[in-house]
């Protein structure tokens, strides 16, 4: 095995521990336990936990990108690739698990590493609702003066319910985008005339 697949491995391991057993409780040991090898195999790859977990947060990160792009790029309107986008998200971020488990746990705190690798992501995001922003504003269906400042908004939005997808039930979460984005897309103000 090569360098690189090898490494590829121990983070692999890792997601599954972290997944099963938390970020927090999973060490090095239960790692190199997991590979029939010794918490100094690990070493020769990772300086440490945090230096492992970094390293799985930034390859779930660009796992999440190329994922993300598919989800929207089968979408033909602006709403259908807003709704696919956001819907995605979420389904993609819990099933990835190291930051959603990071996220549950309240590791980040402890970490600052997970939330300065998640400002790369909210360049990319930004970017991609900015776009899709744009893109209804061309096709008549939104109508937003600045794509990129309501694209900020949000996400700043969206990170909120991340707390919620991470620490409370997930029954109903879906229900609750979609009230999220019927008020996006229709407003709360009443329309005169009806």
């Amino acid at each position: 095995m090569t360098h690189d697949e090898t490494r590829s491995e121990i983070l692999r391991k890792a997601r599954g521990l972290f997944a099963v057993q938390g970020v927090r409780k999973t060490t090095l040991d239960d790692i190199a336990g997991a590979m029939h090898r010794t918490k100094t195999f690990i070493y020769h790859y990772f300086r440490n936990k945090d230096d492992l977990l970094g390293a799985l947060v930034e390859t779930e990160g660009d796992e999440y990108v190329e994922e993300l792009r598919k989800a929207i790029g089968a979408m033909p309107g602006a709403k259908e690739r807003f709704r696919a986008y956001i819907l995605a998200r979420f389904s993609i971020f819990s099933r990835l698990g190291t930051y959603y488990q990071a996220l549950r746990e309240q590791y980040f705190e402890q970490y600052a590493f997970i939330e300065n690798a998640r400002a790369k992501y909210d360049l990319f995001e930004t970017g991609t609702m900015a776009g899709i922003l744009d893109q209804g504003v061309r096709e008549g269906v939104f109508r937003i003066a600045d794509p990129e400042m309501v694209a900020h908004a949000i996400l700043i939005a969206l990170k909120g319910f991340e707390v919620e997808w991470a620490t409370q039930d997930q029954e109903g979460f879906e229900r609750k985008i979609d009230a999220l984005l019927s008020i996006l897309f229709d407003g709360i103000a009443a329309r005169s005339g009806r």
